[in-house]
């Protein structure tokens, strides 16, 4: 138990570091890091994303030197869902306006909808869908 604990605040460290990286790059370098994609498939950015975010669990268990029990692996989807919103949220509170913050013109909840519903699925460049609607 207390190595899981370990292993979980450790990758809940490195998933919190993530998001904020992530966020920045979007705003600062208008690039989606977790949405790049190699030869229009392969998605490397959300890897890359995905890699440094699970870097905790690696740094855990050579500390403790023992595989992660069951509550860490249970916690796993659990904190990649939450760094994934993360993402959106910082960005959220990063992005301005027209010189106005977006978190004072919309709610959270609305832009993380938005860009959900407004979510196309592309292949090697070639959107294949419209924007995803109820489903994105």
């Amino acid at each position: 138990m207390v190595t899981d604990f370990i292993v979980i605040v450790l990758r809940v460290m490195t998933g919190a570091l993530m998001p904020v990286i992530a966020a920045a790059i979007n705003v600062n370098g208008h690039l989606a890091i977790f949405a790049v994609l190699a030869w229009g498939i392969l998605p490397i950015g959300g890897a890359l994303c995905g890699i440094v975010a699970a870097f905790g669990y690696g740094i855990g268990v050579r500390i403790v030197r023992r595989r992660p029990g069951s509550l860490a692996l249970a916690a796993a989807p659990i904190t990649n869902a939450l760094a994934y919103i993360a993402i959106f949220y910082i960005e959220y509170r990063m992005i301005n306006v027209r010189g106005v913050p977006l978190s004072n013109a919309m709610s959270f909840g609305n832009v993380f909808d938005a860009v959900l519903r407004s979510t196309t699925i592309g292949v090697g460049g070639i959107r294949v869908t419209g924007a995803l609607g109820a489903i994105g």
